[in-house]
């Protein structure tokens, strides 16, 4: 089981600040403090636990078991020696031996949200859902950022199908952090799925109020760490709830921000067709297909916003529809889209005939 750099490194800092002498003190400063210490001294718990945690930033779990082993009665009292001992043993796969190390950690000292965040990581793998669930929720009483043990929870829930609950976890985590972008996405992602569900039981004022909310958690992530894919996402809800010029503006920045995005292409052209800009529409239909050329739901966009006329150019074009037509047998999904723009085109210029049998 992988454990997030960044876990570690708050870990470590964490145990530095206990020993800091000073605010500037930096922590390899620490380190060859606790070094010095121990050449004079033995059993120094506090200089042993920074030793220990240098050595796990290090990915070096074998340094770090033998570290927290010169500790005297480290398992009954030390919480600190279970955690990195539990980190450690986690580092070298060894599950059980860190599940033992973790609960020692978490009965000495709860507020742990980490050592509850593998705990539960544990739990699930073994099968043990409710026993991860209630890992989970423990943590999530005492985290802050990054959130591991509200996402954690959230998705077990997702994935048992308890979408409400899901939701009501990450609702809960966003009051202490409403400006946390992971949970923010994860929320947005959650309440779209349930607009889905709404829309099937025919409740739309609820479905609108419910994408209302998902459109507010994207635009506070795209305000904290703006993304392509999360512009475009808060685009296709302002087209949603009809925000067209605030969905434009979205999709603009997204292209701006990966110049290279076809699917920014792609939607902000579709936005110009709302506005009836048909010429710019055209224009970055066809950016986006140089981009990505096999896209079917791309070239059935584009199509309908173009007018075609007889010429090489189109027959070429229709050719190449063709072949793609051939190379996606078996896929509905890209069958109906060109299809759909085979007939546009085939319309346009007056072979009907052909048209029908597409549309057909």
């Amino acid at each position: 089981m992988e454990i997030n750099r960044v876990v570690l490194e708050n870990l470590f800092s964490s145990i530095c600040d206990r020993v800091r002498t000073s605010v500037r003190q930096s922590n390899h400063s620490v380190v060859q403090q606790a070094a010095e210490t121990l050449s004079s001294q033995t059993g120094q718990a506090e200089s042993l636990h920074v030793i220990a945690a240098s050595a796990l930033t290090h990915s070096d779990p074998d340094r770090t078991l033998k570290t927290i082993d010169r500790i005297d009665r480290w398992q009954e009292f030390d919480a600190v020696a279970n955690r990195l001992d539990g980190f450690a043993w986690l580092m070298k796969g060894h599950h059980h031996h860190a599940s033992c190390c973790l609960e020692r950690a978490v009965s000495l000292a709860p507020d742990l949200p980490d050592c509850w965040f593998f705990l539960g990581r544990i739990a699930e793998e073994d099968g043990l859902t409710e026993l991860a669930i209630k890992s989970f929720q423990r943590g999530a009483i005492f985290e802050d950022a990054p959130h591991q043990c509200a996402l954690a929870l959230a998705r077990l829930f997702r994935s048992k199908r308890h979408l409400t609950e899901a939701i009501h976890t990450l609702r809960v985590s966003l009051i202490r952090d409403r400006r946390s972008a992971d949970l923010n996405l994860a929320l947005a992602r959650l309440l779209q799925r349930r607009s889905v569900v709404l829309g099937h039981r025919k409740r739309h004022a609820l479905q609108d109020r419910v994408l209302a909310e998902a459109l507010e958690c994207y635009r506070i992530v795209n305000q904290v760490r703006p993304d392509t894919r999360s512009l475009i996402a808060q685009g296709r809800l302002q087209q949603r709830l009809h925000q067209n010029e605030a969905a434009r503006q979205s999709f603009q920045k997204a292209v701006r921000m990966d110049p290279g995005s076809a699917d920014a292409l792609r939607h902000l052209a579709g936005v110009q067709v709302d506005f009836g800009d048909l010429e710019t529409a055209v224009t970055h239909f066809e950016e986006a297909l140089k981009m990505a050329p096999k896209r079917a739901e791309f070239h059935f966009r584009y199509t309908r916003a173009k007018r075609f006329t007889a010429e090489a150019s189109t027959r070429r074009y229709i050719a190449r529809l063709n072949e793609l037509l051939k190379d996606s047998e078996g896929v509905e999904r890209k069958q109906v889209f060109l299809h759909f723009a085979l007939g546009k085109i085939h319309d346009d210029v007056g072979n009907h005939d052909q048209a029908w049998r597409h549309y057909e």
